[in-house]
């Protein structure tokens, strides 16, 4: 990564060498962050060669496993710890006897560059193609491309970055070509198209301030959000398969987060029309148990995925047959409950019901719980599959929070609302 919206880092070579510089303060801050340009492994410890944030050109001292990692050209994450190793005095002989302390790279996390992006812009340097991107998490950065990638029209595109490690120009030439050095780098050397679908069923409507978000399940059953003009939305399309059309549009930007005053722009493919194919399909179940969850009275209830034998269920049949239970509070469309895997794992859902279908924002508090699904993919959450979730993030240790979460209660059946009562929030 070179670095983030409006602000480009600037590198400068890299002077091989395995000899870490006295001139350096004892106490200077070693960086946390930094591209690695050269592992070397010596006889006192592996030297990583790597440019920081600030361009600056470092050595440092690092354990021996760090050398055995692929790391050249990779943005790393750095952590230390003080140690004692060989004595640089010893010159190599390992019977010396003499040590010294030294704090050296423990742990070093490659920090992984977006892979699914919209372009924002491409521009043709001296050194490289730079491509200006946003991920599925709204994060802006620039990236290094091959020149090959700027003859491309890709502006408002969705697609798929695909890196390799990559040796370009030296910041430090100022364009020279003669210069003669260089540095390496994660470049972009391909670069390809994501395929929207063109016809799915569409289960949500989003309305945002600049546009508003469609979510369809297209005829694979994939689940998707894409940006549509409010024409689109101001349509009757709820449980409607469409045909969509889009086209590239600049609306106000991501980073703007809803304020007024911000003239910033992003390019995205927009969702234009939607022409529906077909008529509203009935859920047969409806006819079965001739209501869904929208319709229950404000009140507690709790929904099982097993076949209840009689009216009460008690924690002992619960325990016996296992399955997944949402116990939630219903106030209008508004839910909030908790869906649990029996004697397992839960999560807590904030949203709105259409149907039989809660869309929201899920939690989950629990030691060791770790994101899913970070981006724009959705995960299901457990192997039933009712609870699918994206745009997850750690909020604390032990939580997680997804910030786009869709439940879907078909199949379920009402039992007993039971003892415990459901959370009022998340």
């Amino acid at each position: 990564m070179i670095g983030t919206r409006n602000h480009f880092l600037s590198a400068v070579p890299l002077t091989i060498g395995l000899t870490i510089l006295a001139t350096q303060s004892a106490d200077a801050q070693q960086p946390e962050i930094g591209t690695v340009q050269a592992l070397t492994a010596g006889d006192r410890a592996c030297y990583v060669d790597l440019i920081d944030e600030a361009g600056e050109q470092i050595t440092e001292l690092a354990a021996f496993e760090i050398c055995q990692q692929d790391l050249v050209g990779q943005q790393v994450q750095l952590s230390y710890e003080t140690v004692n190793i060989l004595a640089a005095s010893c010159q190599g002989n390992p019977d010396c006897g003499e040590t010294e302390t030294v704090r050296l790279i423990s742990q070093a996390e490659v920090i992984e560059p977006p892979v699914v992006v919209t372009v924002q812009g491409l521009t043709a340097g001296d050194r490289a193609c730079y491509i200006d991107v946003v991920d599925r998490g709204g994060v802006y950065s620039t990236q290094y491309a091959d020149f090959a990638i700027c003859e491309q029209d890709l502006i408002g595109k969705d697609v798929t970055l695909i890196y390799e490690p990559a040796n370009i120009l030296a910041a430090s030439c100022q364009g020279n070509l003669d210069c003669g050095e260089s540095e390496t780098v994660m470049l972009v050397s391909q670069v390809d198209a994501l395929e929207l679908p063109t016809v799915g069923t569409v289960y949500e409507i989003l309305l945002g301030e600049s546009v508003c978000e469609l979510g369809f399940a297209d005829t694979s059953g994939d689940l998707w959000y894409r940006e549509a003009t409010f024409e689109v939305c101001d349509q009757d399309l709820m449980d409607q398969t469409v045909q969509f059309t889009y086209e590239v549009a600049e609306i106000p930007a991501y980073s703007c987060a809803e304020d007024p005053t911000c003239t910033e722009t992003d390019f995205v493919t927009l969702i234009t029309q939607a022409e529906p194919v077909s008529e509203p399909t009935p859920d047969p179940i409806d006819d079965i148990i001739q209501s869904t969850i929208e319709v229950l009275p404000d009140g507690n209830y709790r929904y099982w995925s097993a076949m209840p034998d009689g009216a009460i269920v008690s924690d002992d049949d619960l325990l016996a047959s296992g399955g997944v239970t949402f116990t939630f509070r219903k106030m209008g469309n508004d839910i909030t409950g908790i869906l649990g895997y029996v004697d397992g794992k839960a999560i807590c859902l904030d949203g709105r019901v259409n149907g039989n279908t809660v869309s929201g924002l899920a939690v989950q508090t629990l030691d060791g719980a770790t994101v899913i699904s970070d981006g724009e993919t959705f995960a299901p959450f457990g192997p039933a599959g009712y609870l699918q979730v994206r745009r997850g993030f750690e909020v604390s240790p032990g939580m997680v929070q997804y910030n786009s979460a869709l439940l879907n209660l078909t199949g379920l059946n009402r039992i007993n609302a039971g003892t415990r009562v459901p959370p009022s929030d998340c």
